[in-house]
């Protein structure tokens, strides 16, 4: 017979054992889309029709922990990878995401996936998007002159920069590429480190979008740190680029390249931070990994264009509201000038629809939002991304491509 103490030491182990299992709640999968949105590349004036989308999809939540020398928990990264996920295959129509999430997002899955298997997949005709939201760390020299960027995995320990990432993988990465297009995003700490060229965001023509173009957005420069909450589902950035794709940042075209994107995440995160009383700064930023003359870009459908109004107690949904075209007279109750205005914000509305009469159709329309909020004394439209800021008053103006709004 079994003695009792031999028992409890059973229990003991498969409790052990069951909170183990619990707690390995990492995905390695591979998702197909039964269907894929093939037409991605005849929208924009491109020349084929069977272009694949094929994205890899990296979050990281349940790391080691500072006690064990290693770093702490992040809830809101594997969240943040699934919304992404979601997104691709959903709203995106993406063919294939492989996904790979805490203690499944090792060194050598990430290097075989992106060494051996994405290369063979992805072809000329394709585009390619990867995306990691994890902890981000940097190797500074003795002389402090350089810095070099890493993204630790679930069982890095701090400092241990061979067990980690490097952030210049990802243009070796993208090197292997024959994609017509890629785009790689970090939703990580000093994620600016990564990348080798900045290229300035310029607009480009829809016909032009198709063109070959190789591009990595990142959360921040490499010194910030990203900002997460429940505000955002997980972080702001994340929350910006799946809110952006899916219309918000969509032109008068109806497609959101990459370049009226990085427009809206950037407007966005300014007012997020100010309704959430963040003092440090997030400036995220777009660089060019190769030469080219397009720009990655995602066709949302038309009911995918909710707009959406935040102040710093929540964010509730409004009426969609469209920059008119026609039909407004003079603003007698504004003088209008150029700059850019902040203070104390009321709400963001996102004017999709940039027609013939841009930009007075956006200030008629910023105009009219402004008189129909309660205490609203000056708004502002930005130029090229088309967003509508409301505000209570005025802190200060810097001279700038916007145009604002003052009440008379």
């Amino acid at each position: 017979m079994i003695s009792r103490a031999v028992l409890h030491s059973l229990l003991i182990a498969s409790l052990i054992v069951a909170s183990s299992a619990a707690c390995a709640a990492g995905r390695d999968e591979v998702i197909s889309n039964s269907r894929p949105d093939r037409t991605w590349g005849s929208k924009v004036g491109g020349f084929f029709t069977s272009g694949k989308s094929i994205a890899v999809v990296i979050g990281i939540s349940n790391y080691i922990g500072a006690r064990a020398g290693g770093y702490p928990e992040l809830a809101t990264a594997k969240h943040d990878a699934d919304k992404m996920v979601d997104f691709l295959i959903k709203d995106a129509g993406f063919d294939t995401v492989y996904v790979l999430t805490d203690e499944y997002a090792t060194s050598e899955k990430i290097h075989r996936l992106m060494t051996d298997v994405i290369p063979s997949i992805v072809g000329p005709h394709d585009r390619f998007l990867f995306y990691w939201s994890g902890h981000g760390d940097q190797r500074v020299t003795a002389d402090g002159k350089r810095s070099f960027g890493f993204l630790p995995l679930a069982n890095s320990r701090s400092k241990e920069f061979s067990a980690m990432i490097s952030m210049q993988d990802l243009e070796r990465w993208d090197r292997y590429l024959e994609a017509r297009q890629a785009l790689f995003v970090l939703d990580a700490c000093l994620s600016g480190l990564a990348g080798v060229e900045k290229k300035a965001p310029q607009d480009a023509r829809v016909e032009q979008l198709s063109l070959p173009a190789h591009h990595l957005l990142t959360a921040g420069t490499a010194n910030e740190t990203v900002i997460s909450g429940e505000r955002w589902g997980g972080s702001l950035f994340t929350d910006s680029f799946i809110l952006g794709a899916k219309g918000q940042a969509r032109g008068s075209s109806g497609i959101v390249s990459l370049f009226s994107l990085i427009d809206f995440i950037q407007d966005r995160v300014v007012i997020e931070k100010q309704g959430a009383n963040w003092s440090k700064s997030l400036t995220p930023q777009l660089q060019s990994l190769q030469a080219g003359d397009g720009a990655f870009f995602f066709t949302p459908a038309l009911q995918s264009t909710a707009l959406t109004t935040t102040n710093s107690q929540n964010r509730n949904q409004t009426p969609e509201q469209k920059g008119p075209t026609e039909g407004f007279g003079p603003l007698f109750n504004y003088d209008i000038e150029s700059g850019t205005i902040s203070g104390s914000m009321i709400g963001l509305t996102n004017y999709m629809n940039k027609g013939a009469n841009w930009p007075d159709s956006g200030i008629s329309a910023c105009a009219m939002a402004c008189d129909a909020t309660a205490g609203c004394r000056a708004f502002g439209v930005g130029f090229s991304s088309g967003v509508c800021l409301l505000y209570r008053s005025i802190a200060n103006k810097i001279p700038s491509n916007d145009i604002i709004g003052r009440k008379k």
